[in-house]
């Protein structure tokens, strides 16, 4: 198994790695790889002032959010999500773990759950901001 971490244009760390098993006559290759995403709140600041200035009312908002998480739910680690509140300065995305598309039925589920916290149309359009900011840097960087 081999490793490498590199760092982009953009200060943002990469590391992959990848194992090579051989079956008959190909071989596969499976790779783990992973972005690191500083949190830069100034940027998630100004993508939720953005997002305050749409005429997004708060049912679509709580969809928003809840796509967004599932998209990132898998690959980031539970630990130290700052989806789940933590206040973290670099997260860590296995980017082979992003759902490009989550469910709907999954996303119905998550909006009920993000609902029924009752969140301010400020707590949407923060965790929105910063779920758009980490998908678009790790698109960004794919």
């Amino acid at each position: 198994m081999s490793s490498k971490k590199t760092s982009n244009s953009n200060g943002n760390r990469t590391s992959s790695s990848s194992s090579k098993t051989s079956t008959s006559s190909s071989t596969k290759s499976s790779a783990d790889k992973s972005v690191f995403v500083s949190l830069n709140e100034d940027k998630i600041r100004e993508r939720a002032f953005m997002l305050s200035q749409q005429s997004k009312n708060w049912n679509d908002l709580v969809w928003s959010v809840a796509e967004a998480d599932l998209k990132l739910s898998l690959a980031i680690p539970k630990d130290i999500s700052p989806l789940a509140g933590k206040s973290v300065k670099e997260v860590k995305i296995d980017v082979t773990k992003l759902i490009p598309k989550p469910k709907q039925d999954d996303v119905r589920k998550m909006a009920e759950m993000v609902a029924n916290h009752h969140p301010s149309l400020q707590e949407l359009h923060w965790n929105l901001a910063l779920r758009q900011v980490l998908l678009d840097t790790v698109n960004k960087l794919l």
